[in-house]
């Protein structure tokens, strides 16, 4: 994870992060800054209900915290407070069943749409026509 050389950069770079994973998170709140130790956090709402406090510094993408009261008992994420990911999809996939299945299915659907918007190849042994 590169450091971060400003709070602009940091708050860009996490929400950007965050409006990426759409598809696979219900919501997130705007991140806030603190300057010193310079960090963000915002509120990130899973699929499946919880609520993940998640941090951006200059060690990765932490989940500080996880509050899931509105979650079916046995989906219960396991969240490790002091691990760092250096992208914010590595913790949501830790965090989240709900979002690896919707990030699998994100990703199925570029690729049929890929190959969707290829041309067909010419069948093999005839000639092209002129």
């Amino acid at each position: 994870m590169p450091g971060f050389t400003s709070a602009d950069e940091l708050l860009n770079e996490f929400a950007t992060e965050l409006r990426q994973h759409t598809y696979g998170i219900s919501s997130f709140t705007q991140p806030k800054v603190t300057l010193s130790p310079l960090r963000a956090e915002s509120v990130v709402t899973l699929l499946d209900g919880a609520a993940v406090r998640v941090e951006l510094s200059g060690r990765g993408y932490a989940a500080l915290a996880i509050n899931q009261a509105n979650v079916v008992p046995g989906n219960q994420a396991n969240v490790v407070p002091s691990e760092a990911f250096e992208l914010l999809t590595g913790l949501l996939m830790a965090v989240s069943p709900e979002f690896q299945r919707a990030m699998h299915s994100h990703l199925y659907s570029k690729l049929l749409a890929l190959s969707d918007s290829e041309p067909a190849p010419e069948p093999s042994g005839s000639d092209p026509v002129i």
